[in-house]
């Protein structure tokens, strides 16, 4: 056993253990968040519900997000992997399937684009429910009504996914441990008049984002804040921000 140790010593390399978690926290959490590739008229579900400054926003990545909301959004997603894996086989009266595949096309009369929303719904039963399930830090936010943005995600949902008539909307807090009373439930139904809304905000982002050709100038959101919790909390990073300062020295 001494000389098989040995052995084993001898053969080692020069290269240490990995660091998992550290690599999860600089790679993912803390990974800085970059200029999107998409076209400027594709969006995900779950960028559609923001306001028309927040869409600029993050076509551009114009705002920065600190830790603790970076840690909240990679908790999420380790969350969504378990529900993708094992929902289907808690679920007993009826079928359903994770993950289930989201393409829309909308048409856009009267200009030369159409709108695309390509992604994913967290789960669709054979009832007619689609759900969307959300992780938050602090869950007193959603217990009157759901937020505006994650309303406007579940009716896209209705509108792209076949055999689909209504959504549900669950937010979950969880902070360390699985706490009792800490979930909320909010059904979801369709609204037209809401949805076209929601349509006709993305066909003015798109117009302001048509045509970019990524000089600095674009950097400054044409669009003003609103009263959303978005706006009000609103970072700009620190590329936006020199370019909001080089752009009000160029006026003087």
């Amino acid at each position: 056993m001494a000389d098989q140790l040995e052995n084993q010593q001898e053969e080692k390399g020069e290269k240490e253990p990995l660091k998992l978690n550290r690599t999860v926290e600089e790679k993912v959490i803390e990974n800085e968040w970059t200029k999107t590739p998409k076209p400027f008229n594709l969006f995900s579900p779950s960028q559609v519900g923001y306001c028309k400054r927040q869409l600029y926003n993050r076509k551009h990545s114009l705002t920065s997000v600190d830790r603790y909301v970076k840690g909240i959004l990679h908790a999420g997603t380790v969350n969504h992997f378990w529900l993708e894996h094992h929902l289907p086989e808690l679920i007993e009266d009826r079928a359903i399937r994770t993950e289930a595949r989201v393409k829309n096309k909308i048409e856009v009369p009267n200009h030369d684009f159409d709108i695309y929303v390509s992604g994913y719904a967290d789960a669709v039963d054979t009832e007619g429910f689609v759900y969307d399930h959300k992780f938050t830090g602090n869950i007193e936010y959603s217990m009157e009504s759901p937020k505006e943005k994650d309303r406007m995600q579940v009716l896209m949902y209705i509108d792209s996914l076949d055999d689909v008539h209504t959504g549900q909307l669950e937010y979950v807090q969880r902070q360390g441990r699985f706490q009792k009373g800490k979930i909320v439930e909010h059904t979801i139904e369709w609204d037209e008049e809401d949805f076209q809304a929601m349509v006709d905000k993305l066909i003015e982002v798109c117009a302001a984002l048509k045509d970019r050709k990524g000089t600095e100038l674009e950097e400054i959101n044409p669009f003003s804040k609103c009263d959303c919790f978005y706006c009000k909390n609103e970072e700009l990073n620190d590329r936006a921000k020199q370019a909001v300062q080089n752009a009000s020295g160029d006026k003087q």
